[in-house]
């Protein structure tokens, strides 16, 4: 995980979030965020579902370890890229993201 210097946090890891969550954060809301593990994204509940994330979810470790040839393997990246242009990938330092994140 990489590193930022947060002007209000100091040092901390970078969180990669949607855009919905980047704008929380700037107008100092909260929401209920969703943590995409095969990518290590957080994303907003509206993000979720409008961008088939739950399919994505289904992808295991296991699953990326036993793909055999570079056709696959490049499939899931592709994937992967898509959905971070889909969200507007931006960044958060860990401070701020658990400062926007709603825990239920």
């Amino acid at each position: 995980m990489g590193k930022v210097i947060c002007e209000k946090h100091g040092e901390q890891g970078i969180i990669s979030v949607c855009s919905h969550v980047h704008d929380a954060h700037l107008n100092k809301t909260k929401l209920l965020i969703q943590a995409i593990t095969p990518l290590y994204i957080h994303v907003c509940s509206v993000c979720y579902y409008e961008h088939n994330i739950p399919e994505i979810e289904k992808v295991t470790i296991e699953d990326v370890v036993a793909l055999q040839n570079q056709e696959k393997i490049n499939r899931i990246e592709k994937l992967a890229l898509k959905v971070e242009e889909a969200i507007g990938k931006e960044y958060l330092c860990g401070g701020c993201f658990q400062e926007v994140q709603f825990i239920c």
